[in-house]
């Protein structure tokens, strides 16, 4: 089959640059799949193409990147199926917009869509969009792959885990979740060579701080813990697994030697959870005298930080770490269900500035359980953090 992949362009507020975009990695696994099982894959990754080009939406929104017609212009004539990707809400609305253009300018190919949102909300934007065929739900490689090969055979998509569509008579159908992959170190590596990555490079678009070249991986798949505010629950499940460091250190000495990286983001939910894991990846960098800038730049939790760790992590190569508490308040870190201990993360921040890694505290203020003394209780933790 001809499958082309795409990644929208993303709407914000003019000039609001918060949600940096960085090369998609998802795309990237789903990709190497694909290609690996012999379909012809071609990516569009419409931030990375003009990502400085902002046009006008409505309302005082702005679309950042190529406009939906770019998106369209280049896609094969001879595409029998176009996936996309969405992975926040707030890029939504021009997502659905470009799903049922792409349907006008090709009727015969199958569009699917998976990602946060999508998992989130299949029948929402199964009713909202109809043009699209089919959601992705959860863990996408294996499930777009045998959907393939059920397009490519005319088999049906009843028996396909982790799906939901629209039937003939209208009506959606939603298959049995499909179950996490186990085997995460014999996942295909992502496809980067099919993404503009020059332009990932020339542009900056990396959240890595203090490098000229970066490129996301993911050590770890999952997070064991049930934070009420996000998705990874829905999207992953709680089963947490880890690849073998020796091979996620093999991955970083291919990116080296492919693209000339000089910086790794681990792009992993929750990076640092067995001190014994992210030690055995910091000696085997050390060992094989791997020169990186690695950074943990979406946060992680505190508790498996200890002295030698936090050594052994500026040893190999760690340069910034994030740390996410949410809050200072226990009431508002009992709320929403995160498990965190803010004696632990003092000692954490502490252990990590006297390696001299650069700390970052990952906070949020202005829920709806908010106080004035939960705010100060959250500025305190900063205070503290700041003086460890």
């Amino acid at each position: 089959m001809h499958i082309t992949l795409i990644r929208p362009s993303r709407l914000l507020k003019p000039f609001n640059k918060s949600l940096f975009p960085a090369a998609p990695l998802g795309l990237a696994f789903v990709a190497a799949i694909l290609e690996k099982h012999g379909h012809h894959v071609t990516v569009i990754d419409a931030i990375a193409e003009k990502s400085r080009q902002v046009s006008e939406f409505k309302h005082g929104i702005v679309l950042n990147g190529l406009t939906n017609k770019e998106v369209i212009n280049p896609i094969p004539a001879n595409t029998d199926l176009i996936g996309l990707s969405c992975m926040f809400t707030q890029d939504w609305p021009n997502t659905r917009r470009l799903i049922n253009e792409i349907g006008l300018a090709f009727p015969n190919a199958t569009i699917i869509a998976g990602g946060e949102h999508i998992t989130a909300l299949p029948e929402f934007c199964l009713s909202q969009c109809p043009s699209l065929n089919l959601c992705v739900v959860g863990e996408g490689e294996e499930t777009v792959d045998e959907l393939c090969t059920a397009l490519a055979n005319k088999t049906g998509l009843s028996n396909i885990q982790g799906i939901v569509y629209r039937d003939n008579d209208g009506t959606f159908k939603k298959t049995e979740r499909r179950k996490r992959i186990r085997e995460i170190g014999a996942i295909a590596l992502p496809a980067w060579h099919l993404f503009p990555v020059k332009s990932y490079f020339e542009e900056g678009l990396f959240m890595s701080v203090g490098v000229k070249r970066s490129l996301p991986i993911l050590a770890t798949r999952g997070c064991p813990y049930t934070c009420t505010f996000c998705s990874s629950p829905n999207m992953w499940g709680t089963r947490y697994f880890m690849r073998d460091p020796a091979d996620v250190v093999g991955e970083i000495q291919g990116l080296i030697k492919t693209y000339d990286i000089d910086g790794i983001e681990l792009f992993d939910l929750t990076a640092v959870i067995n001190a014994n894991w992210i030690i055995s990846f910091a000696k085997e960098l050390i060992s094989r005298n791997v020169k990186i800038n690695w950074q943990l730049p979406s946060g992680t939790r505190s508790e498996a930080i200890t002295k030698e760790v936090a050594h052994y992590m500026k040893l190999s190569g760690c340069k910034i770490i994030s740390y996410a508490p949410e809050s200072g308040s226990e009431e508002i870190l009992g709320t929403i269900k995160k498990k965190v201990s803010l004696s632990k993360l003092l000692k954490a921040v502490r252990h990590s500035n006297q390696e001299n890694l650069i700390v970052k505290v990952l906070i949020i203020i202005g829920t709806p359980y908010e106080t004035h003394k939960t705010v100060w209780q959250t500025m305190l933790l900063l205070l503290k953090c700041s003086w460890n």
